[in-house]
């Protein structure tokens, strides 16, 4: 196919659309960049630099680092394609006419492969999600598998009190696991690209899930952290008195002193009572 040909088969909204003057019909928000590009791209007086500066415009959406924005180069193409029906030197507009061609496929491709990358971790967030959802409804029986970390053996409050400690700990390290999990979910649905109906219900069933999670884990947070000062208090009370007979020896103190602070950094316990 020929020059002329190529012109003649032009987009009917090339052929159409005004060439004066041309701009953006203002539709929606332009980008910080495309509106720079605009005003220094209508006050170009020849339509081989407009057309140069979009060429050179689309090639630059394209090249950006992360993903093209698709949609400043298809504002550009639309909006530059008019000008192939003004009187221009015919080498100069088949030139042109080729890096428009080649552009438009480039980006076709790029956007064909952008979604196939999109749609495959979209599924990954959807599995993931289904994951969290199976595991809160199977709370009760993942409990007793769940580690604890290794607590000091040689605390005396903390061996008085083991049972309760850990049942509340084991209970919050689950719960920690699933909020963290929801928390990364919700940052990579963010990221992704993808229509904004189904980011929604990632966003939605996320947020179910946090209802079951969120505010059981405050509760357990509140009542690990009461229960721990409480018995912090109490040894102090009863072993920091103006009456030496109460005191046991300082060196035993000093192990127990040491062992409640690597305590009070493996449970979860809220910010007044770990400071």
């Amino acid at each position: 196919m020929n020059t002329e040909q190529q012109f003649l088969e032009l987009p009917k909204e090339a052929a159409d659309s005004p060439v004066k003057n041309q701009k953006i019909p203002n539709k929606k928000p332009l980008s910080g960049i495309l509106v720079d590009f605009l005003s220094k791209w209508e006050a170009l007086p020849a339509v081989e630099d407009r057309l140069k500066a979009s060429v050179d415009f689309m090639r630059s959406t394209l090249a950006q680092t992360g993903s093209p924005s698709f949609k400043d180069f298809w504002e550009v193409r639309k909006i530059s394609l008019p000008l192939f029906k003004e009187n221009i030197n015919p080498i100069l507009r088949s030139q042109f006419w080729g890096e428009f061609s080649e552009l438009s496929a480039e980006a076709r491709r790029l956007k064909e492969i952008l979604d196939e990358q999109s749609s495959f971790a979209a599924e990954q967030i959807h599995l993931a999600i289904q994951a969290m959802e199976a595991d809160v409804e199977n709370y009760q029986n993942l409990l007793p598998q769940i580690e604890l970390p290794a607590f000091p053996v040689h605390s005396k409050i903390f061996l008085e009190k083991k049972d309760f400690y850990f049942s509340l700990q084991q209970e919050l390290e689950l719960l920690n696991h699933l909020a963290s999990r929801i928390n990364s979910l919700r940052k990579e649905t963010v990221k992704i690209e993808m229509r904004i109906r189904q980011k929604n219900q990632f966003f939605e069933r996320l947020s179910l899930i946090g209802d079951k999670v969120f505010p059981k884990r405050k509760e357990l947070i509140k009542s690990l952290s009461e229960a721990f000062l409480l018995d912090v208090e109490d040894f102090i009370a009863k072993n920091f008195t103006d009456f030496p007979e109460n005191r046991i020896p300082v060196y035993v103190l000093r192990e127990e002193i040491k062992s409640l602070q690597e305590i009070a950094k493996i449970l979860t316990l809220n910010t007044h009572c770990f400071t």
